[in-house]
């Protein structure tokens, strides 16, 4: 059981994995970033969120944009004190790559939206390679390092990002 009161947005509350955050004590509030009414409710009376937004979903960047402004402003309105932003690295440079562009201005509409926050930039996740061996693993790995053409990848576990946080509160 967590020992801080927590609660997460889910677009689907009875899903495995939102139930499975329920066992551990998590309060869930059935909405998505696309639904003001459901954000406002998810983000009443909380200390701190932390947002994600995906550029993968239907709509790609300019929904994702849409979402985290959306989002933004529910923060804003419920007068939220901290916010977690995940960006990633190299959104504060003008690239013309769509979504570190739409990361970028997601992070100034942060910027001007007042509300006190911190912004992550990842790298590249270890996650997302494949845990197991074998000729998928072989060939896919094959094909990134054929797309990086010899340049260098930082990578980082997402695990490792959320225990530094916690290194660095004293893991409250």
């Amino acid at each position: 059981m967590l020992k801080k009161n927590y609660r997460a947005l889910s677009r689907r509350p009875e899903s495995p994995a939102a139930k499975a955050l329920a066992a551990r004590g998590v309060e869930l509030v059935k909405g998505s970033l696309t639904d003001t009414a459901s954000l406002l409710v998810a983000l009443e009376g909380i200390s701190s969120a932390f947002l994600i937004t995906v550029p993968t979903g239907p709509g790609g960047t300019q929904a994702e944009e849409q979402e985290g402004k959306t989002f933004l402003d529910a923060a804003r309105e419920t007068r939220l004190p901290f916010l977690v932003f995940s960006s990633v690295d190299g959104a504060e440079r003008q690239t013309g790559v769509p979504f570190l562009e739409t990361k970028r201005d997601l992070e100034e509409y942060l910027r001007e939206s007042g509300i006190h926050h911190t912004i992550l930039r990842p790298v590249a996740f270890f996650d997302n390679f494949p845990k197991q061996s074998g000729m998928a693993s072989f060939f896919l790995l094959g094909m990134f390092d054929a797309a990086l053409r010899g340049k260098k990848l930082q990578l980082v576990a997402c695990t490792d990002i959320g225990n530094l946080h916690l290194a660095r509160k004293g893991s409250r």
